[in-house]
């Protein structure tokens, strides 16, 4: 499924989908909760639009084909038992790009790498895998899906190997994307879409940069870290469950970043002070790196207001007689080859200012949320000698310990740490919860706690976008220890712990586990209006356009059975005005004005979530829903969950097609019709409200007589409103809330005819 639009009622639906391959696609059109009327009818209007048409032909700058040196593969490591990294190299494009006598001393290199104790390595050269997609891609340069082929070449053999090397840690990609292709994935953002960078990268025509931006693709070596990808949206979500880095850009910058670990960096690193800047949307995310590192033990400096000057930024980092800043958050707008201060009077900050830096960065570890810090363009596809320098290679040239920055464009919220501020403040805390800390494992369980967070409907194109262009410019396995780190509560979620619920041992008979959760609120009050967290927990559920709300993240991992779906058993709230919610801002360049929230029902529609994405069975709660017609926020102090657990090959969550009720009295009497082809309906339970701001569920049975499930239940209130849950056979749930709506018990009437006495016939 590419798209889907559910509004409520008769209001239009407008569903809009990239495609990017040629064939068949199908528009289904069906009524909420089974609804059709052959009276009326509806109108289908589809529209296509073409960006760009085909391609253009274009082949690879090749200027030293076909003369080459092959490298053969190479173990360190005796037994494959002991093989913790797996390096990527193609010595063959190598080669024709730079010529074999600039290119032999990385392979000297890389079996001097591979054989380091702290490495552990294989190395392969992919061009024995993939010789002919290379081929094929250097013919056909300008074609995004060529270089995929190439990758998806390399990323086949490659999880064939890791099936054998099952102890393996770390992927080293050695190039930059002309060597070895980043994973092209189209990009179906429509704020901030990488084409709109198209005319500001400052790159030449016809080559594989070129066309991969122009065409609206975002670059992510996820693809090379993740062995088991979820499907999403028609493609890949790619979450990688190995740490990830790859080397640029030339043979010297690269042989260059090899001997400094060898030489010291495979020591590790243990950082003494640290820089943190900001300024804009970026203020609350800076602030919070602040204090992160203070907490760290690190000596912290600061440029968080909306004057600083790049001649400030390099007093303070990179000129003469300034502190080497350790580790260093750079949160600023950025182009690939330049960063942009609030106050530009004295100009910008350019890369240049790294590679020829008086106090020199190198084992510093460096990360940034600005917009293409990470994006890495071949030398000879900038159409600039000013532009070629971007910030990936300069960290290089300096031997940096390792640069984290975004190929694409950066993200942020206008009131709360959101998007790529969220994901990089994940890193800087996994870069200092405990001693010895890869960077490049620091960056994968960033992501994985991005996306392991994410609630029942909570994750969008713009998550996927912060997730993947995320990128690692040196070695993974470079480990940092902070004087003092800052453990993590266990599992995943904000800091502060107590939430965490931690199963123990094999679940009973039964197949899941009931879990209460009691919350208490604090409001924040801001100059866009009010949002609550949960009392001792930052994390919140933003969502573009939507309400922010507070999120709570429970790991309810069993030892070898999967959590599936998951029940509102009971519930107690209680209610307070909030007429001016903050309503999350999606922002890139400069803070947006707030858009306006108007929706029907509640919202969210679904409270919880069972959350697989990040590697742990996470439980996703927001205890909160605002109704914007009456200016009504619900606050939950107590849920009673029950969570799923079954050992099945069925995901696939049972349908609800129809949901019918009535009422007389205080008595509502159900009938649900409900389906699932692979495992059967186990399970259909109405949550419903049974007193003020109380609710509880019960349960339904099966009628072999009718194929409906049936049941009844009792209020006290005058209103009866109510949830659908239902549960397949493997644990996995839907949950139909009409909409945020509720469906709604109506009262049975009964008509008696009218008698009137001493009336005459």
């Amino acid at each position: 499924m590419s798209s889907v639009s559910a509004n409520p009622g008769q209001e239009n639906e407008v569903a809009v989908a990239l495609v990017t391959e040629p064939g068949w696609h199908y528009i289904v059109v069906l009524g909420h909760d089974g609804a059709h009327d052959p009276a009326q009818t509806y109108g289908l209007l589809a529209e296509a639009h073409s960006f760009g048409g085909a391609y253009p032909a274009c082949t690879a700058t090749l200027p030293y084909s076909p003369t080459t040196e092959p490298m053969s593969f190479y173990q360190a490591p005796a037994s494959a038992s002991d093989v913790e990294t797996i390096i990527l190299v193609s010595k063959r494009q190598l080669d024709f790009v730079y010529g074999v006598t600039r290119t032999r001393a990385i392979s000297d290199q890389l079996r001097l790498l591979a054989d380091d104790p702290t490495v552990n390595g294989v190395i392969y050269p992919v061009e024995n895998w993939a010789s002919g997609e290379y081929g094929q891609w250097d013919n056909d340069a300008c074609n995004p899906y060529a270089a995929n082929e190439v990758a998806e070449t390399i990323y086949s053999y490659l999880s064939s190997e890791l099936s054998f090397y099952t102890n393996t840690k770390y992927i080293v990609i050695v190039g930059d994307d002309s060597i070895i292709p980043f994973y092209r994935i189209p990009d179906s953002s429509s704020l901030a879409n990488e084409r709109e960078y198209w005319l500001s990268a400052h790159l030449d025509s016809n080559n594989s940069t070129w066309a991969a931006l122009g065409w609206g693709f975002l670059l992510t070596d996820n693809f090379y870290g993740d062995l088991n990808p979820k499907y999403w949206h028609g493609h890949g979500l790619y979450v990688p469950d190995r740490a990830v880095g790859r080397l640029v850009e030339t043979p010297e910058e690269i042989t260059a970043t090899i001997g400094h670990y060898l030489s010291s960096g495979h020591s590790g690193f243990d950082p003494q002070t640290g820089l943190s800047t900001g300024y804009d949307f970026l203020t609350d995310s800076a602030e919070a790196t602040r204090d992160l590192m203070d907490a760290q033990g690190l000596t912290s400096t600061t440029l968080i207001s909306e004057t600083w000057t790049a001649t400030d930024l390099k007093n303070v980092w990179t000129g003469a007689g300034a502190t080497r800043q350790d580790l260093a958050s750079i949160s600023a707008h950025f182009e690939h080859w330049h960063a942009i201060p609030p106050n530009e009077s004295a100009g910008l900050f350019s890369s240049d200012e790294i590679s020829n830096a008086a106090t020199s960065p190198i084992s510093t570890v460096v990360w940034s949320v600005g917009c293409h810090s990470g994006y890495n363009v071949h030398d000879t596809h900038s159409s600039s000698s000013t532009t070629a320098l971007d910030f990936a290679q300069a960290f290089a040239k300096r031997q940096t310990g390792g640069f984290v920055g975004n190929t694409g464009y950066g993200l942020g919220d206008t009131t709360e740490i959101a998007y790529s501020e969220k994901l990089m403040l994940y890193f800087a805390q996994e870069l200092g919860r405990a001693e010895d800390i890869p960077v490049g494992e620091a960056l994968m369980r960033a992501k994985q706690r991005y996306v392991g967070g994410a609630s029942s409907g909570g994750f969008s194109r713009y998550d996927e976008k912060v997730m993947i262009e995320s990128t690692l410019y040196g070695l993974p396995m470079y480990r940092v220890t902070v004087p003092f780190p800052v453990p993590l509560s266990s599992g995943l979620g904000s800091g502060g712990g107590g939430h965490m619920v931690q199963l123990g041992g094999a679940l009973d008979d039964e197949p899941y586990d009931e879990l209460t959760f009691n919350f208490d609120f604090v409001a924040h009050t801001t100059g866009s209006g009010v949002y609550y967290t949960v009392q001792g927990y930052t994390d919140t559920q933003t969502i573009a356009g939507r309400p922010i709300q507070p999120l709570v993240i429970s790991d309810v991992t069993e030892l070898d059975t999967p959590a599936r779906g998951v029940v509102v058993v009971a519930a107690t709230y209680y209610t307070v005005a909030m007429d001016n919610p903050v309503i999350a801002t999606l922002v890139t360049d400069t803070a947006r004005t707030e858009p306006t929230f108007e929706y029907a029902g509640w919202y969210p529609t679904n409270i919880v979530a069972i959350n697989r994405l990040g590697g742990s069975d996470n439980l996703v709660i927001v205890p909160a829903q605002f109704h914007s017609t009456s200016g009504v926020e619900r606050l939950y102090t107590e849920l009673t969950l029950r969570v799923y657990y079954t050992d099945t090959e069925d995901y696939m969550p049972p349908s609800i097609w129809s949901v019918e009720s009535t009422r007389m009295g205080g008595t509502a009497t159900f009938k649900i019709k409900a389906s699932d082809d692979e495992s059967g309906v186990a399970e259909v339970r109405i949550n419903y409200e049974y007193a003020p701001s109380l609710w509880t569920s019960v349960g339904l049975t099966y009628s072999s007589s009718t194929g409906l499930w049936e049941g009844e239940a009792n209020t006290s209130l005058d209103e009866f409103n109510y949830v659908v849950q239902v549960i397949d056979g493997a644990g996995n749930v839907s949950s139909s809330s009409n909409k945020g709506l509720y469906f709604a018990a109506e009262p049975n009437y009964l008509y008696l005819p009218l008698v009137m006495r001493g009336a005459s016939r």
